[in-house]
């Protein structure tokens, strides 16, 4: 009987986890336990997509902030560099209307100094060449052709280029021209194109 009561006992477990198993495997593969889970699981893909979306848009947001930033730097070095051009420019501008005015005034001066020194050197042209020796003589000295400063202002130069090259002082040339020392040796290097 024991055996009887044993084997009652073991077809009742064995009942029991039929039954369990049976709504075990009911409730698994029930549609609302299908979506439910479904539904989980698609919660969990959103969520992990939003957490990724999130990241990467903060990632763009602060390249865009650095594209601004690298851009309004670029701006600033264009500003700076087109400035430093126009100031190049200005200062080139300058310099050339420098030159013409430079030009401009040693021509004048030039001029001025001619026509002063023409009046001056008329009386006095035949006492230097006299006493520098310089004029005909029965010995066999050369003559030297005495400039004259009623030629336009551009001979100045050459004229101070021929008395150096025969030899007088730059002291002897200006007395000659009537100009000053300094202005011999301007006068020599414009005629040497320097």
């Amino acid at each position: 009987m024991a055996a009887y009561i044993f084997a009652s006992i073991a077809l009742l477990v064995s009942v029991g986890a039929g039954i369990f198993l049976f709504f075990y495997i009911q409730k698994r593969t029930s549609h609302d336990f299908i979506i439910e889970k479904v539904r989980t699981e698609v919660n969990m893909l959103i969520n992990e997509v939003d957490r990724i979306t999130d990241r990467d848009s903060e990632l763009i947001k602060e390249r865009i902030n650095n594209l601004k930033q690298l851009l309004a730097d670029i701006d600033k070095r264009i500003l700076l560099y087109h400035n430093e051009v126009r100031g190049i420019q200005e200062t080139e501008q300058t310099i050339s209307k420098v030159k013409e005015a430079k030009q401009q005034a040693m021509e004048s001066a030039y001029r001025e100094l001619g026509k002063k020194n023409f009046i001056k050197q008329k009386s006095t042209e035949e006492d230097l060449f006299s006493s520098n020796g310089l004029n005909d003589d029965d010995t066999g000295t050369e003559t030297i052709q005495q400039p004259t400063l009623a030629a336009p202002v551009s001979d100045v130069p050459d004229q101070a280029a021929r008395l150096a090259a025969l030899g007088l002082s730059k002291q002897e040339i200006a007395k000659r021209l009537g100009i000053t020392q300094s202005a011999v040796d301007f006068a020599i290097a414009v005629s040497r194109g320097g």
